[in-house]
């Protein structure tokens, strides 16, 4: 019995230090590929600031491309290890993970799905002022799944991008102009003169 437990663990060893070059060049390129997402995204995203104004679409666009490269080094290392199969055992699970993850966080989902159409979408920009479900202020902050507007009287108000996407939207400042209407009285006799120089 311990002759064969130690031959066990040398054929084991045989194959480690066998496989180890091949291991090592896995996880190299795996670090590689991951590291060139990882500051590439940081560098574009640096550069989306400068165009793209809307937050929401930078997130988007960044995390897309990080993401993809995440998944390309995985792909090429399990490749080189000979484990293709094992990816699509992984690509299977995943699906049907997320189907149940779905279910579970399905409000999370829909309002990070619905700042996704907000971001293409556009109907406001920071610093606007709307009005949505009695709700009204500047838009201060867009992220993907919230977004936060400041009433007149100083309160943040944070609210899930769904109801954005659900209810009508009032923009009162999309040409960045705003109209107030107010109601005063004069008198009659009151010379027109006097009149404009009150409204003014």
């Amino acid at each position: 019995m311990g002759k064969s437990l130690s031959d066990a663990f040398s054929e084991f060893y045989y194959q480690l230090i066998g496989v180890f070059p091949t291991l090592l060049f896995a996880v190299l390129i795996f670090l590689i590929i991951a590291g060139i997402g990882y500051f590439g995204s940081r560098i574009w995203e640096r550069r989306l600031k400068k165009k793209i104004r809307e937050p929401i679409i930078q997130i988007f666009f960044v995390n897309v491309f990080r993401w993809f490269l995440y998944l390309l080094a995985l792909i090429t290392a399990l490749d080189i290890l000979g484990l293709s199969g094992v990816l699509g055992g992984l690509i299977a699970g995943a699906s049907i993970s997320a189907i149940v993850i779905g279910f579970a966080f399905k409000d999370i989902a829909e309002n990070f799905l619905s700042g996704i159409l907000l971001a293409f979408s556009r109907p406001f920009r920071l610093g606007d002022i709307v009005e949505v479900d009695k709700f009204r202020g500047r838009v201060r902050n867009i992220k993907t799944r919230t977004t936060t507007i400041r009433t007149g009287d100083g309160r943040d108000i944070i609210l899930p991008n769904a109801m954005l996407i659900k209810n009508p939207v009032t923009n009162f400042t999309r040409d960045g102009l705003m109209r107030y209407q107010f109601t005063f009285g004069v008198d009659t006799p009151t010379p027109t003169a006097e009149v404009r120089a009150i409204i003014m």
